[in-house]
């Protein structure tokens, strides 16, 4: 049974393991699914732009290769004259066979009519008269054309004429004019057509009813269109192309969102909340007043500090003060209390005659040199109010024996400068009774544990008895701490307790409460 029992244990903890895990992935999925989700979008968009920027460079490309070739054509009319002598053909012949493009290269006159080919020598034909205005019209004077050439192939042909319109044509296989641009279109799958005088170069299936996909492209400087289309494959390679892009931008998300997400965390913890607490400073000071029972009185009170913040609400000290110490922020808390305390003493300085106001040292600052440096530098400048402060020490803070040592010469330093020093949560710790007789003490403060146990443990009354003995021997005030019952304050009395701080009398006040109640005595 007890084996079962375990294994259940074990199974729901896994699950809930499990589920933890998947909890923290869903958000990550939901950025890559959104990701990849906008980029496709995008990708219908980012495919279309490219191929209207592929289109204008492949418009460029020719025009730029037409250029050269008429560049060719006019040095090599400077070697050439008007006759189609055998050294003339020999010359052009010697042109295409050196070219990598061309097939034929023939010659016009300022008419327009071809008179000599490096093929057949000797020939009389007309050029066509569109393309001689075309010639005519351009500046420089050149064209392009898609023509049959002397043997009935189909052919490109580039013209280019002297400013007495007479000159050269080269003709050049369709397949390779079409190469100088098939490889960048085809890479992304781009389906095109190529039209010269209104002629198709290469005739495809284009879906020219597709407005959205189909686009043209023309030259300004010759007769060249390209006709070119988006096809799906173009839109997945573009896809594959950007996928780096897609996959980094998604991680950058990621990482902005865990970035995020752990700024939130830490914004929203106890930690972050009370450092901004601190920083700005947001902590306030509660006074809870000490009565002397005989005459129900206030003589005096302990400086609490409170904190309540705007998204986690009231922060008791038993949390806050731990948390402190832990995060090595409390010395920046304590200097805020002695500051209020200060500003406190000075604004009332009517109503603090013959009052006290203790406040709380931790351990961490008694042993702290530096910590002592300020108190000494605080006792020079605030003389006057020094004799209204009592500094309380913690007895249960377990200090090492070194620590002890530091401890008893930084008391007695601060006695000499006119502190008087409390020992707060008398007998619970283990060295109480040994420190009291090592350090003169001004006042040592019951721990309210003694004090709840009143009517639980009459032991608890002998004990008390000896700690007010002491006490009395030692020429300190006693001051018992927690009394919250009429019963309690009772018998505190009748052990020899004359001060008592609890929650009988009065519970942590403003500090403008705390004024009305000092006030209101002094009426």
């Amino acid at each position: 049974m007890k084996n079962a029992i375990h294994a259940l244990i074990v199974s729901h903890l896994f699950r809930h393991k499990v589920f933890e895990r998947l909890a923290m992935l869903v958000p990550v999925l939901i950025i890559f699914i959104s990701v990849f989700s906008l980029a496709a979008v995008h990708n219908v968009y980012a495919t279309r732009e490219h191929a209207i920027t592929y289109g204008q460079e492949v418009i460029l490309t020719l025009e730029n290769y037409i250029s050269n070739t008429a560049q060719e054509l006019q040095v090599l009319s400077k070697s050439l004259d008007n006759h189609c002598d055998k050294s003339s053909v020999q010359l052009l012949r010697q042109y295409v066979f050196h070219s990598p493009t061309a097939k034929e290269i023939e010659l016009f006159n300022s008419e327009g009519r071809i008179y000599c080919s490096s093929n057949q020598g000797y020939t009389d034909r007309q050029i066509d008269s569109i393309i001689l205005s075309s010639i005519h019209n351009n500046q420089p004077h050149t064209t392009i054309s898609f023509t049959r050439s002397g043997t009935h192939d189909k052919a490109i042909s580039i013209y280019f004429a002297n400013n007495d319109y007479a000159g050269s044509k080269v003709l050049l296989p369709p397949e390779q004019f079409i190469q100088l641009i098939s490889s960048k279109l085809k890479e992304h799958y781009f389906e095109y057509q190529v039209e010269i005088f209104h002629h198709s170069v290469n005739v495809l299936d284009l879906n020219i009813n597709n407005d959205n996909e189909l686009m043209e492209f023309h030259s300004q400087l010759y007769p060249i269109a390209i006709s070119l289309q988006v096809t799906p494959l173009s839109y997945w390679v573009h896809f594959k192309l950007n996928f780096w892009k897609i996959i980094f931008l998604a991680c950058l998300v990621t990482l902005f969102y865990q970035g995020f997400r752990s700024y939130r965390v830490t914004r929203n913890s106890l930690a972050f909340s009370l450092t901004e607490a601190i920083n700005n400073q947001e902590l306030e000071l509660n006074f809870q007043p000490i009565v002397d029972i005989h005459n129900q009185k206030i003589v005096g009170s302990e400086a609490l500090i409170r904190w309540h913040d705007k998204d986690h609400g009231a922060i008791p000290p038993s949390v806050f003060i731990p948390l402190a110490e832990q995060m090595q922020v409390i010395e920046p808390i304590t200097l805020q209390v002695f500051k209020l305390v200060t500003a406190f003493a000075k604004q009332n300085p009517h109503l603090m005659k013959d009052q006290y106001i203790s406040v709380n040292l931790s351990r961490t600052l008694v042993i702290k040199p530096k910590f002592i440096d300020f108190l000494t530098r605080y006792a020079h400048r605030n003389a006057a109010i020094l004799p209204l402060l009592l500094i309380e020490i913690t007895e249960d803070n377990n200090f090492s024996t070194e620590e002890l040592v530091i401890v008893r010469k930084h008391l007695t330093h601060l006695k000499s400068l006119g502190f008087k020093i409390a020992m707060d949560d008398f007998g619970t710790g283990y060295s109480g009774l040994n420190f009291i007789h090592q350090h003169q003490f001004d006042t040592i403060k019951i721990d309210q544990v003694f004090i709840n146990g009143l009517n639980d443990n009459s032991a608890i009354r002998s004990v008390l008895h000896s700690m007010i003995k002491l006490a009395k021997q030692l020429q300190m005030r006693v001051i018992a701490e927690g009394a919250e019952t009429h019963d309690q304050v009772e018998q505190l009395r009748l052990l020899g307790i004359q001060y008592i701080q609890g929650f009988y009398y009065f519970k942590p006040l403003a500090a403008e409460d705390y004024l009305l109640k000092l006030s209101a005595q002094g009426d």
